[in-house]
Formats: structure tokens, sequence, C-alpha cells
């Protein structure tokens, strides 16, 4: 609210009306010397004696000439009590004013409005406040990541003075407005890099982690970022479950998806849909029967009499999977594409039927692209060109896909997202360095305390920072951590708003 000034030369509001002029002469509180004293009448001056002319004298009313009480006579030209009688007052014709509320010379209730201003200053301030704790931890991150990224590269001390200044600075300021520099900073998402989401294999629709899913995305995407997906397990149904990711806006329509057996089967000629399909015809005996379940889609072959194979078949009829067997023993298992081709082959245990011993993975050309082993003595895991020539082997699925990742995918401008709760987790922090940025993802802040404990004990390894979905998580990692690890919070209902 304007504050009332009070301009020069004007009067206080008690003060602005001058009292009215009375009918009459002051008189001066000094008599002067020709005046006579106690008030005596003096004869009239005003006419001078002229021979023939006296000047009558008139004697002085008696109430005039005799105060009472020694009082000088104050009668200041009104009429007397005597007099008032003889006076006739006119009827009076002025209408009696009403009586007017008090007008004051300001607006009563402006206080409101200044009370309000001043909550709202309040409330720009703590905004502002923010806003300069986010602007600062931002800065910093990423002058810290110029610093790494120097250092990573064999840059001495003296090559990042400039930013080691600035860090410096930073903090002093942050200690200055809050108090302390041990706060958690934003993570330096960099849209120039490439961005990788690991998942071990694809989550059903009822999995209510899909809903984190979709919120990293839409977080990264909002930073111009389009995240490619990574999954890890063999999956008959690839394409569709993608697609379901796809239709039901999980990931971004343009996202890339990288699966590890798919990459060493696929090539240009599958991709095309014109790889050899071999009329879809299964060879058999002409001495084999086939009995058809036709509720269940199945085909029963026989050769005298005992069971040799079985065929599960989609709704139109085409071979899904083929059980071979043995002396009523199961032998292996093929599975089939949606384009007739036999992708993968399991050889059973002919002593325990739910052992696989081994997995052959075929390319469209049915050259030998993988071989899993769990054969005593084998390597676990054999890759072969198309050749059919082995060129690395294996000894477990963690060494495996780590090749895979750091030869096949990922490159030193690659950022990969992997969850906590993967065991991939600690190997790709481990094995990162200066090959790629890793990092991890908490899902489940209660469920996945130790793993975090885990992590949190080797700060060293988070130099790229942790995402989280819950701000009690968040506050967690900054205590625990001191505001030496960079943590960023995702948003739980991003994607609804985004959709909105």
């Amino acid at each position: 609210m304007p504050a009332f000034k009070r301009y020069r030369g004007q009067q206080p509001n008690n003060q602005q009306q001058r009292a009215p002029q009375m009918n009459r002469q002051q008189t001066s509180s000094v008599q002067h010397p020709s005046q006579p004293v106690n008030n005596a009448p003096q004869e009239n001056q005003m006419f001078q004696d002229v021979p023939g002319y006296p000047v009558q004298k008139q004697a002085a009313p008696e109430a005039a000439t005799a105060p009472q009480n020694g009082q000088p006579n104050v009668n200041m030209g009104f009429p007397t009590n005597n007099q008032q009688q003889m006076v006739q007052t006119p009827p009076s014709t002025a209408t009696v004013p009403t009586q007017q509320p008090l007008q004051p010379s300001f607006p009563p209730d402006d206080w409101e409005n200044t009370e309000q201003d001043l909550k709202d200053l309040d409330a720009q301030r703590a905004q502002m406040k923010q806003q300069l704790r986010s602007e600062l931890l931002q800065s910093r991150s990423h002058y810290n990541q110029l610093i790494q990224n120097k250092l990573n590269y064999g840059n001495q001390n003296n090559d990042i003075q400039l930013e080691t200044t600035k860090v410096k600075q930073i903090n002093r300021t942050l200690r200055a407005w809050f108090g302390t520099d041990q706060m958690s900073g934003e993570i330096v998402f960099d849209s120039q890099r490439k961005y990788f989401i690991l998942q071990e294999s694809f989550l059903d629709q009822n999995d209510s982690q899909r809903g984190y899913l979709a919120n990293l995305d839409y977080f990264l995407d909002d930073k111009t970022i389009l995240p490619a997906i990574v999954s890890l397990n063999y999956d008959e149904e690839l394409m569709k479950h993608w697609q379901t990711y796809l239709d039901d806006g999980i990931v971004n329509p343009d996202a890339v998806l990288f699966n590890i057996y798919r990459s060493f089967q696929n090539d240009e000629e599958y991709e095309t849909g014109t790889a050899a399909q071999k009329q879809g015809l299964i060879e058999i005996s002409a001495e084999a029967r086939v009995e058809t379940d036709k509720d269940n889609n199945v085909d029963y072959i026989y050769e005298k009499n005992k069971l040799i194979m079985k065929v599960v078949k989609n709704e139109a009829g085409n071979p899904l999977n083929i059980y071979h067997y043995h002396d009523d023993r199961i032998l292996s298992i093929d599975f089939i594409d949606d384009q007739g081709i036999n992708m993968v082959t399991q050889v059973m245990d002919p002593h325990d039927a739910n052992n696989v011993l081994r997995e052959s993975f075929y390319r469209p050309d049915h050259s030998l692209a993988i071989v899993k082993s769990g054969v005593a003595g084998e390597p676990y895991i054999q890759i072969f060109n198309q050749a059919n020539i082995m060129i690395q082997t294996f000894d477990n699925e963690q060494s495996f896909i780590l090749w895979w990742l750091a030869n096949k995918v990922l490159d030193e401008q690659s950022t990969i997202i992997v969850p906590v709760s993967s065991p991939m987790c600690r190997i790709l922090l481990k094995q990162a360095q200066n090959q790629f940025q890793v990092i991890p993802i908490v899902d489940n802040w209660r469920q996945e305390t130790q793993e975090i404990s885990n992590l949190l004990a080797h700060p060293d390894l988070l130099q790229d920072g942790i995402i989280v979905f819950d701000t009690d998580a968040q506050k967690q990692i900054d205590k625990l951590t001191r505001g030496k690890i960079n943590v960023s919070v995702i948003p739980e209902a991003m994607a609804d708003d985004e959709q909105a």
C-alpha cells in the first residue's frame, strides 16, 4: 500500500480548517498609553466641540459600567439579556443537517493488501532461493563433470584450474545461503550422448515396474534424450512384447530395441522378412502316423507306436514348438519363430526332463550363433560366426553380457542406466572406467536397501550419479554420502501429466 505523505505547505488533517473570523476587532493585549485605565468609558472623540453645537453625553448603561465581582465587562457587542427580549429573531429557513459518517482520509482496509503483498514476496523469495539452489547444484555438477572428463583423458591438475575455482566459488555461495555445501546435485544429462536402459526381460502389463520405466522415459524425453532399451533374456515373442511397450506408451515410438540373443541371430535378410522359408513342412518317415488334438492345436507323431515328435501350433496352424522324443523321453525342443525359422534348440537331460544340457541359437540362414552348455567341462557360452567357427567363450552369463555391451553396444559416448537389483550393476560400474558411463537406478528404495548400502560404500563407483523415484531415497543418499553423489529424482506422475 503506498504511504501517505504530508506535502510541504500542507497542514495536518486536524489543522487544515481555520477558525472563523470573529466579527470584532481583536483587542491588543498591550494597553496604549492614551487608553484609559480600567476600561473607563471615554467621551466620543469622533467630533470636535463646535460652538453652538455641544455634544450630548450619554450615561453608559448600568450593566456596562458596573462589572460584577471586579471582572471587566467582556460584552463584545452581543445583546444583553434585556436587549434580547427586544430583538425579534426571524424564523430560520435552513434545514438541520443530518449527521454524516466519518470519512477517513485513507482506505481503512489497505493493510490486507499490504499483508498479501508481503506473503507473495515471501513465497517469491522462497521460490527464488530454491531456484538458486538448483542452479548452483547443476552448475557444480557440470564443472565436476568437466574435471572428471579431463582427468580421465590424462589432463594434468593445472588444466582443471578454472573448473576447480568455479566449484570452490559455488560451494562458498551454497554455504552462504544454505549453511552447507554438503548436498547432492542433479545428474548432468547430455543430449549429445547415447542413452540405454537395461532390462533383464520385458515386464508384464500388470507389473507396476512398467510405470517406473515409463516415467524414466518421459523424464529423459523432457531433456531431448531418446533412450534405447536393452534386454538380456531370450524371448520367443520378443517383437510382440516390444510392440506392446510401444502401444502402451511405455517407450518412445522412435526408440530402438537391443536384445543380446537377437543381435547374434539377426541379419538384414531376416529383418526384411525374406529369409528362406521351407514351406513349413516337417519331414517324417512314411511309416509315421499323425494324431491331431484339434482342441489344443497339437499334432502327435508316432513311429511303431512310439511317440517321436509333438508339434505345438498357433491358431493359424503353424508350428511354434517341436518336441523330440527318444525311448519315450524328451530329447530336445525346437523353438520356431513367426516366419517358420528354427531359432533355438534345447537339448534336455535324458535323466531329468527339466534340466537343459545345451541350448543352440541359430541365425535365419541356419548357421550356429551361440551355444550355451550345462555340461561339466564345457564353456558355459560359445560364440560362432556365420561360418560356424567359434570366436569367443565365456564361463558365465555375466561375462558374456559384459563383453557384448562393451564391444557391440556401448562406446565412450554412451550412458547406460542399470537397475540396482540387476547382477550387472556392480559389474558394469567396475568395468566402466573410461569406456562408458553407468548410472544405477533405484526401483524400490525399501526393498533394495542392502544393494544400495553396498553401492554407497564405494562412492568412487558412482561418479555419474544415481537415479531414484522417491525423495526420501534422495535424502537418505544425501545424508549417507554428505552430498558427494549427484542424485536425480524422477517424478512419479510425469508420464500421466505428459499424456494428459
